[in-house]
């Protein structure tokens, strides 16, 4: 909510965000629904997240966390921000992580080794991170190593499918068992969304 750019809902300002999440949300938050709340594009540079949390009448359980990096360090950065920041919550879900620099408007990703390396050493930050309790790869468009799948065909795991899939089995957490159903998941969705000459 707090970027406008290709594959983002849009920016909208903090009232507005408020107001519909506040319509959607409460009705699940009333049955029982443990909610994250949304995820800021511009992950430790973002200022909208604290104002959305002052403003909503339907507070979230858990903070949503974006992280788009080309480095462990920048990782870490982007989750000592919401852990400093949103410390009360005591609950960060890495709703998506890839290697991607977009700084300056570069949209900058990793060959085969660098995806791999950091998807591997993501996956042992946030599985030691007590605070984080969930974490999701991205599969969408993080350049041509950053599938689960090649060129997202379903039909077996890419490089980094395979090591991401690796690092997440080699633990038992909730956290890795949330993580593999969702490399299973994306696997056959890319199986469903295949042309028949793809298959």
């Amino acid at each position: 909510m707090d970027f406008h750019g290709t594959g983002s809902s849009g920016k909208m300002s903090v009232e507005s965000a408020a107001n519909l999440w506040d319509s959607l949300m409460a009705k699940h938050k009333n049955a029982g629904t443990k909610l994250i709340s949304p995820s800021m594009a511009l992950q430790k540079d973002e200022t909208m997240m604290q104002p959305f949390l002052d403003a909503v009448s339907v507070k979230p359980d858990c903070i949503g966390v974006h992280i788009f990096q080309n480095s462990i360090e920048g990782v870490k950065g982007v989750l000592d921000h919401y852990k400093t920041k949103y410390a009360s919550y005591n609950c960060l879900w890495i709703t998506e992580f890839a290697y991607a620099n977009y700084q300056n408007g570069a949209h900058n990703y990793g060959n085969v080794g660098e995806t791999d390396a950091l998807a591997k050493q993501a996956v042992q930050l946030f599985e030691n991170d007590d605070m984080v309790k969930a974490y999701f790869i991205s599969d969408a468009d993080n350049g041509d190593n950053g599938a689960l799948t090649p060129s997202h065909n379903g039909k077996t795991l890419s490089s980094l499918g395979s090591t991401y899939k690796q690092a997440i089995s080699s633990s038992s957490s909730k956290r890795s068992n949330h993580a593999l159903r969702h490399v299973r998941r994306a696997a056959a969705a890319s199986r469903r969304s295949a042309t028949p000459e793809e298959q």
